[in-house]
């Protein structure tokens, strides 16, 4: 069947967006064999995620199959799914999805459905400008925070602010972890010079504001997903601003990192304190850390 052109358009907006926010550094984007999806590519970050994706052609008959076809993907990919929201395809896309639930319910879970309006032009510019933006809030708020970036959100910054009374031996302590792992809290005491209780405390915080995980009990913990953006994060903004700095809106588009990190509301800054490049560089200011607003 012949592709409409607002078939291509939100094709081609989808795809293009992927690859211009892959342009933080957050992540790295690659070109893939499409096959028979209607779009597909590979996004990287700790490792490679497929991502494969089909856009309804107009008629919401179609919906059964393209979803099915995502489905019956590789396991290794990501399914995505791209239709307009009137009330028959939102009503066929959830009556598929439930019917697989029983068959396929971890499958189901890992399809990532994006709509748009189903009355848009996709002829009229300044509609077509919507639905870019409208995508691009879509793929950040869900693709990226919640699939790539392991669900970091600003709450969880101001969890990790709220539980440190020094927050720089705090990143330090999470970016030794990061670098050198744990064996014990002794010998990570140890790395940053500081003393074992002292530690203690700061990888319990750690755990509190879901940047670390513990293994079965054990007494060594690993980084969490989001805690490895947050590290990321926190390197692409003091390459770009220096040592450490109040996380303010001029940064973020320095950095290019996605605004759902940051209050909605608009009505502070972002209370992110950065001290940056490796924890030796810093272990020497970590008491206080210094606080740049500009």
């Amino acid at each position: 069947m012949a592709q409409s052109e607002e078939h291509r358009f939100v094709t081609s907006a989808f795809i293009d967006t992927v690859y211009e926010l892959s342009n933080s550094e957050l992540y790295g984007y690659l070109e893939a064999d499409r096959g028979g999806f209607d779009f597909a590519c590979v996004l990287e970050r700790d490792r490679s995620r497929p991502l494969v994706g089909q856009t309804l052609r107009s008629h919401s008959e179609g919906i059964g199959k393209d979803i099915n076809f995502l489905l019956f993907a590789e396991e290794s990919e990501s399914p995505v799914y791209l239709f307009s929201d009137n009330a028959r395809n939102v009503t066929r896309v959830r009556d598929t999805l439930h019917r697989a639930s029983s068959s396929l319910p971890k499958r189901v879970e890992l399809v990532r459905l994006y709509s748009y309006p189903g009355e848009s032009d996709a002829d009229d510019e300044s509609q077509r400008r919507m639905m870019r933006e409208l995508l691009r809030e879509k793929i950040i708020d869900d693709l990226l925070m919640n699939v790539l970036f392991g669900r970091l959100t600003s709450a969880d910054i101001a969890m990790f602010l709220s539980v440190a009374t020094m927050p720089g031996l705090l990143l330090a302590c999470l970016e030794e972890m990061a670098v050198g792992g744990m064996l014990n809290f002794a010998d990570l005491a140890d790395r940053l010079d500081s003393k074992s209780s002292t530690t203690r405390a700061r990888v319990h915080s750690l755990w509190a504001a879901g940047m670390v995980q513990q293994l079965n009990g054990a007494v060594f913990y690993r980084l969490t997903q989001r805690a490895r953006v947050f590290l990321k994060v926190c390197h692409l903004a003091a390459s770009r601003t220096g040592w450490a700095a109040y996380w303010s809106a001029r940064v973020i588009t320095l950095s290019g990192l996605p605004s759902p990190l940051f209050p909605r509301d608009g009505s502070s800054r972002a209370p992110l304190l950065l001290c940056a490049a490796s924890s030796r560089s810093i272990a020497a200011g970590w008491t206080g850390g210094t606080r740049l607003t500009g």
